[in-house]
Formats: structure tokens, sequence, C-alpha cells
């Protein structure tokens, strides 16, 4: 993100109207992952404003999509962050947008708060203005390859789908080695039988990790099946769960999924909050993505409730203090960083079948 020229002021009161503004990405690495999200969040928004009135107002959750490759985007953050009536950034979607964005609001003193984006690189520095609270792909691999520690793997091959920006990633992928004690190889799929017969021929370790789509990894596991070679497949939060299982069918290998919000039956308060909202509101399948962007409005709403009014000055003051909390079950809790300490699970997908395995739910 470039730079920009910021706000002209900030507000010293709260505006009239209180407008929280959610950042969705077009770009096609994202757009599914975001929109599912995107969804999740103007749901709880929904679901309160039904019932609860915050102040003598009620809060407003208005969308801004945007290409996250654009050159033109730090000038259309900064042109959304001069609008008075926004108190405040929340659910930024997805994980390319979520990194620029917390960059630019950090090294641009504007006191805009950005709660709970959709930040997968835990690299990135939060400054005193944003607030991350689900577990980064570091967290969700380091819990996967626990559960896996009997393998003994110091190498893996790493898969990148065809949307995901090889520059940004192969960044992350270095970081994440050394944290992780990793040494990753990386090749770019370009969704042909070469891609497949190059990864049969590089993988020698039990797994290879993918990042990228649902689709693409289902596409993936179809062409690495033909060439004879049958690791498991590993994929972060950023593929959606609940599209994969539909794609059950057409995997020929075993997949572990890591997620970062509890979905299982058993549900934890929040997710039965998710679920019953989803049938009041839409009638929508459940997902892992959507509930993660259910938590993330949550969350904001809870930042709001606790303010006599709500502004820019009160909500980034909440941020700033980063307070532990209980959202109906999910802990949300800051290390020395300002990241949560957060919460990861997986899921099983066996070859094959075309509904879920088993899931596995632990702490990061």
């Amino acid at each position: 993100v470039g730079r920009c020229t910021p706000p002209r002021s900030s507000p010293v009161a709260a505006p009239r109207r209180a407008i929280w503004l959610q950042l969705v990405d077009t770009a096609p690495s994202d757009a599914e992952v975001a929109k599912e999200y995107a969804f999740g969040t103007r749901l709880a928004f929904l679901d309160r404003n039904a019932t609860e009135e915050f102040g003598a107002r009620r809060l407003h959750l208005e969308t801004l999509h945007v290409d996250s490759r654009s050159p033109d985007l730090g000038s259309a953050l900064a042109r959304a962050c001069a609008e008075l009536a926004v108190v405040g950034l929340v659910g930024t979607a997805g994980g390319v947008l979520a990194a620029r964005v917390t960059r630019q609001l950090s090294n641009s003193g504007w006191g805009v708060p950005h709660v709970a984006p959709w930040l997968q690189d835990t690299a990135v520095g939060l400054g005193d203005s944003t607030i991350a609270i689900f577990a980064g792909r570091t967290e969700q691999l380091d819990h996967v390859l626990k559960s896996l520690s009997h393998l003994g793997l110091t190498d893996v091959l790493a898969v990148l789908g065809p949307h995901t920006p090889a520059v940004d990633m192969l960044f992350e992928l270095a970081r994440m080695g050394r944290e992780l004690g990793l040494r990753f190889r990386v090749l770019k799929d370009n969704q042909d039988e070469q891609t497949a017969a190059r990864a049969a021929s590089l993988d020698s370790q039990p797994i290879i990790l993918y990042l990228g789509g649902a689709p693409e990894l289902a596409h993936f596991s179809e062409r690495l099946a033909r060439q004879k070679c049958r690791p498991m497949l590993v994929a972060t939060a950023d593929v959606n769960v609940q599209t994969l299982g539909r794609l059950c069918g057409r995997l020929s290998h075993a997949v572990i999924a890591a997620q970062t919000v509890p979905m299982g039956e058993g549900a934890l308060p929040i997710v039965r909050a998710y679920r019953d909202a989803l049938v009041r509101v839409s009638g929508a399948i459940p997902t892992a993505i959507g509930l993660t962007g259910y938590v993330a409005g949550r969350y904001a709403l809870q930042l709001s409730a606790a303010s006599v009014v709500t502004s820019r000055a009160s909500l980034l003051a909440a941020v700033r203090r980063r307070a532990a909390a209980d959202l109906g079950g999910f802990r949300i809790k800051f290390d020395a960083r300002g990241y949560s300490s957060s919460y990861v699970s997986q899921t099983l997908f066996t070859a094959g079948e075309s509904s879920l395995d088993s899931t596995i739910t632990g702490a990061a």
C-alpha cells in the first residue's frame, strides 16, 4: 500500500450515525473467503440490531469492496477513514488485504480502530490501532504438525494455489520455516499435469501443504493421484471446509484442514448463536469461515457496548487496552505482540468420502 494523504481531522465527539466499515477483497486469491467472512460479520450486526440498542442509536455496518492488488488501495483507504461517521474498521477480509490495511494504519497515525481482520500472516506489526483475535497460518500449521509429530517432518513441499500471491507467500513461508524448524520447498500450481508431475518428483515426505482454495485443492488432488503419488494434503483456514466437504468425492488423498473457530456440533454458546442467527436471517449452511466473521462482528459489537458513546476515541482506547474477553465460550487473550492466544482445530477428510471423517480440536 502506498503512502497517501491522511484524513484532515479526527472526530472529537461521536457522530450522530455510527458506522463500522468492512473492507472486502475482490481479488481472485481471496474472493471466496472474503465473501463468506463478510457475510458472517453482517449476520452478527443484523442479529444484534434486531434485538438491542447501543446507547441511543443502532450500530450500522457498511461494506466497501476493494481489490488488494490495486495501486489505488491506499487512496481508497484514506477516503474511507476521512468519513467522520466511520468509527472503526471491522473484519477486513481476506488475508492479503488485511495485512496491507494493517500496515497502512500502523504507519499512518490516523487513530482508526481496526478490529478482527482476517490476518493470516502474524508477522505483520499491528501498531496500536489493530486488534487480531484469530490464529494465523503459522499457529495453524504448528497445530497440525504437532498432531503429526510421529512423522518427524523436517522438509515440507508447499504448493501455492493458482491465485495465491507468490511474493507475499514466499516471505511468509521463509518466516514460518524459521519459527517451526522446517525447510519449505515451493511449487506454484499452474493447474496442469506438469505441476502434478513436478510435485510427485519433489515429494519425499508424507504430507504436502496446499495454500489455495478448496476447488483448486480438489483439482490438484485429482491430478496428483494420476501420478500415483498419495501423500496427505494439509490446508489452512483459507480453505472453506464446507466447500471441501462437498468436493470429497473428488479427493484422492486424505486432507487435514485447519480452522480458527470451533465448528463442532457440541457447540459452544457462540456457535449456537451463529447457527440460530442463520436460521432466523437466511437459512444458509453454517461454515467455519462464516462463523469466524460472526465472531469478529460480535467482538466489535462488544467493544461498542462497553462504551457509553460509540466513537473512534472510545473504541481506540478499548483496542489499546487489549482486555481479555469471552464471547460465548470463545476466549480471547492477548500476547505481548497484541495477537490473541488463539484457538485452532482441524478436520480430517478421508479420500473418496462424501462427508467429514472426523474432527480433532485443541488450542494452539
